[in-house]
């Protein structure tokens, strides 16, 4: 199968891109974008480009687009890849890929934001992964995070930001890590003899070790629940269905 690939900019270094490209079996440009008209069309013609768009906010939304390729000035690169990376599309941009640090942090955090959405929808989603995003939300409910990478959770006012208790999210941080990669990877190991272990390892008991393993099993469960097409209950909420 194919690689379909979007052009955001049409300039240049699209040029040399798009000659190399064309030359693959396996890859196939199927859409540009440039506020320039004259060079949109003329990128086109020349690499019989179907679809061309003046807003790269339209190009990533099409469905039949599996990456697309930033080529725009370096100071246009920002927006353009993080409407493409929120719209789940692979990406590729020029060096450098920023203007400033700041820039570029953000551009990493909606991919990284992204992997978490997918294993999440996929049900993959296990302790080592909340280990590793677990930074990532802190300042706000972990559920409120987590809900806004859910598309339609949007439209649920009840989840909005809340207040949180930075102490907990302290808690289960440290028992996160006192556990193994393989416990963190297989949560459904731990026994009795682990727990004690963790606990020790944490500063924690073993109440706030089960009660940190009971959150993730409900988390796992809702996800797998919505991923199968399932209408969810949260309290009064309805979940799965928009």
């Amino acid at each position: 199968m194919s690689v379909r690939i979007g052009f955001i900019g049409t300039g240049g270094i699209a040029r040399r891109q798009a000659r190399t490209l064309a030359k693959m079996e396996d890859v196939e440009i199927v859409a540009a974008c440039d506020i320039n008209e004259e060079a949109l069309a003329d990128f086109a013609e020349k690499f019989e480009v179907p679809h061309t768009f003046k807003d790269f906010n339209e190009l990533v939304k099409m469905e039949e687009l599996d990456a697309v390729t930033v080529c725009t000035p370096n100071f246009m690169h920002k927006d353009p890849t993080v409407a493409a990376l929120k719209a789940g599309k692979d990406v590729l941009v020029e060096k450098p890929m920023a203007m400033n640090a700041a820039e570029a942090q953000q551009m990493v955090d909606v991919e990284e934001a992204r992997q978490l959405q997918e294993k999440l929808l996929s049900a993959e989603f296990d302790l080592e992964d909340f280990r590793t995003h677990l930074n990532r939300i802190r300042g706000m409910g972990p559920l409120d995070q987590l809900m806004k990478m859910i598309p339609g959770a949007a439209k649920l006012p009840e989840l909005s930001s809340a207040d949180i208790d930075e102490r907990e999210l302290d808690i289960v941080d440290a028992i996160v890590n006192s556990m193994t990669k393989e416990e963190r990877r297989r949560p459904d190991i731990m026994n009795a003899s682990r727990k004690r272990r963790i606990a020790r390892g944490s500063g924690t008991t073993v109440q706030d070790v089960n009660i940190v393993l009971k959150q993730y099993r409900e988390l796992s469960k809702m996800m797998q629940a919505m991923t199968q097409g399932k209408n969810l209950q949260i309290g009064g909420l309805q979940l799965g269905k928009y």
